[in-house]
């Protein structure tokens, strides 16, 4: 059992400029702290990438190659080229790592490593683009060790980011989703179509609070939309084979 807390690393996604701070905001880390007294995140990740106007063409993200510059920010972000330290190769070897992953948008998988648990929610009726393309079928293959995945009803949100907000998963009482096959009328094929189910999916926050109260978990990341991106980057390093310079945690 370790000694101290685990580490809490929180990352957050694109479009995350705000006027307030005069800088991009890590959002996930600041409802976390707002909602989780106590809790004081190591490590505060933030996507400067964004489709609004105020994004130069080089930090722009639509259309074509914007896959190739959403991998390059979170490559860039686990070398060490952002305000934390680079991801040293086996960091994560022998530690217990907790990662929520919140209506992620990523096509890197999590490693295969003992130690490592990986939990998903994730809404069928999310509007960014790709989202509804990454189904239950997908996202089984991203979850690792009792790590679930919740398809989950997410009213938060509008027009393309209908349905992805992060604080619309964190809200208790989401309704679990289910796919069914339906035949229109006069049609001879069917299609499948998301219901609820009539349960409800565990309260991530307080999945949240039991895993930084767990003194047995070194580390607990919790990102969302690029985020988990990012986060998928600093895993894949931090458990690549290669020397560690330091025996810290």
């Amino acid at each position: 059992m370790n000694a101290s807390l685990p580490e809490c690393w929180t990352l957050s996604g694109i479009n995350s400029w705000s006027d307030t701070l005069g800088d991009v905001e890590d959002y996930v880390g600041a409802f976390l702290i707002r909602h989780m007294p106590g809790l004081a995140p190591t490590r505060r990740y933030a996507s400067r990438l964004g489709t609004a106007s105020r994004y130069p063409r080089e930090r722009k993200v639509m259309g074509f190659g914007a896959r190739k510059k959403l991998d390059a920010e979170a490559r860039a972000l686990a070398n060490g080229e952002g305000d934390y330290p680079a991801i040293e190769p086996g960091m994560f070897h022998g530690k217990k790592v907790k990662v929520l992953l919140v209506a992620p948008k990523t096509n890197t998988p999590p490693p295969q490593a003992e130690g490592l648990c990986v939990e998903i929610y994730w809404s069928p009726f999310d509007s960014v683009p790709n989202q509804r393309l990454f189904g239950m079928r997908r996202w089984n293959t991203y979850r690792r060790g009792s790590g679930r995945v919740w398809p989950v009803s997410n009213p938060k949100g509008r027009g393309i980011s209908r349905g992805h907000g992060f604080e619309g998963f964190m809200k208790p009482g989401r309704r679990i989703l289910r796919v069914v096959r339906r035949r229109r009328a006069g049609q001879k094929s069917s299609r499948p179509v998301w219901i609820s189910s009539g349960k409800t999916a565990p309260d991530a926050l307080a999945t949240l609070r039991a895993w930084v109260a767990d003194r047995q978990n070194d580390y607990v990341l919790v990102a969302h939309s690029q985020g988990t991106n990012i986060a998928m980057h600093l895993l894949k390093q931090g458990y690549s084979m290669g020397t560690r310079k330091s025996t810290g945690r």
